[in-house]
């Protein structure tokens, strides 16, 4: 296995070894080449750290999708998979049950035949993946999507999914807050275009209305210069 630092182009070979120390020595090849950087390299190095840091968090996410779907809280004397993650992680309750939260929707899902599902959230799912948005943009896009009415049809779902995913990706999570109005200052070039959004009448004829945020403040992306 041939590990290489961000600004370094040597390389260090690393054998034997299991993923997590593959995966450390990478993690200190990288600590040490960062100051080899020079000025103009050093902003892209923060981005691809970030970056890094998302896909990392989208394969934890796999990895309590399988502890609940193998049932491991329970075998293993835990309530639910949140108490698992709280009592094994020292997390707090509240990061274990988002956790759990984000895992059943953005992870892969199984069938009762075994067969391999795609996430709930696909889009938003293959952005977390790819490093594209973080923990906190997912945060607010399960929260909209479980805002959802029941009454909204599938497609429409489907639409909003993928219009705050692409939001997600150039903007940060207070940005892509419906609720959060926006910034009186942020260039009009900069914020979202308004998605289409989906209506749905209720049984009292009443609309309702869902779909990505209105308005946005500014970028919270990762783009490369």
């Amino acid at each position: 296995m041939i590990v290489r630092g961000g600004c370094d182009n040597g390389a260090v070979i690393v054998t034997r070894l299991d993923t997590r120390q593959a995966i450390a020595a990478f993690l200190d090849q990288w600590r040490r080449s960062i100051v080899d950087c020079n000025d103009a390299e050093l902003p892209d190095q923060v981005r691809d750290i970030e970056s890094v840091s998302r896909m990392v968090y989208s394969v934890m996410l796999d990895a309590v999708a399988e502890l609940e779907s193998r049932n491991i809280a329970v075998t293993t004397g835990f309530r639910n998979t949140k108490q698992l993650l709280a009592g094994m992680l020292n997390l707090s309750a509240t990061e274990a049950g988002t956790r759990v939260t984000h895992a059943t929707q953005l992870a892969s899902r199984r069938a009762l035949t075994g067969e391999i599902l795609a996430p709930l959230l696909p889009n938003t799912a293959a952005a977390l993946a790819a490093g594209e948005i973080g923990p906190a943009q997912v945060r607010v896009i399960t929260e909209t999507m479980n805002a959802i009415p029941a009454t909204v049809s599938p497609a429409d779902r489907d639409a909003a999914e993928v219009e705050l995913a692409g939001h997600a990706r150039s903007f940060n999570s207070t940005s892509l807050h419906p609720d959060r109005p926006a910034h009186p200052r942020a260039p009009r070039s900069r914020r979202p275009r308004t998605p289409r959004r989906a209506t749905t009448r209720s049984r009292c004829g009443g609309a309702a209305v869902v779909g990505p945020p209105r308005r946005a403040a500014r970028a919270g992306g990762i783009p490369r210069s």
